[in-house]
């Protein structure tokens, strides 16, 4: 069986599912490019109990992405928390060598 990116991969042009009770809001792509311009982030380990665990997610989160040094950054986020601290430079490593997280099969 040939295998192909999902860059290969031509896909219809489908209609978008409406969102007729507004539980899934939407935003232009205007409204986007201003909060990449002006917007911040809010703090990942405010109220979290396990943050050094949340920014090792976060790193696992952008490495699939791509955002390599985003997913680096996380990683030594996590790395200051004792329970994480050897998860989080073990990701580093892998990083160094080119390994990334599994993706999640469904």
């Amino acid at each position: 069986m040939p295998t192909s990116s999902s860059s290969d991969l031509e896909l219809p042009d489908l209609p978008e599912t409406p969102d007729t009770t507004g539980a899934y809001p939407r935003l232009t792509d205007d409204q986007i490019m201003l909060l990449s311009r002006y917007g911040e982030r809010k703090s990942l380990t405010k109220g979290t109990k396990h943050p050094g665990e949340a920014y090792v997610l976060l790193g696992n989160a952008e490495q699939q992405l791509g955002n390599d040094d985003a997913a680096a950054a996380a990683y030594q986020k996590a790395a200051t928390y004792p329970n994480t601290k050897k998860m989080a430079e073990s990701w580093l490593h892998n990083m160094k060598i080119g390994s990334k997280p599994a993706a999640k099969k469904e």
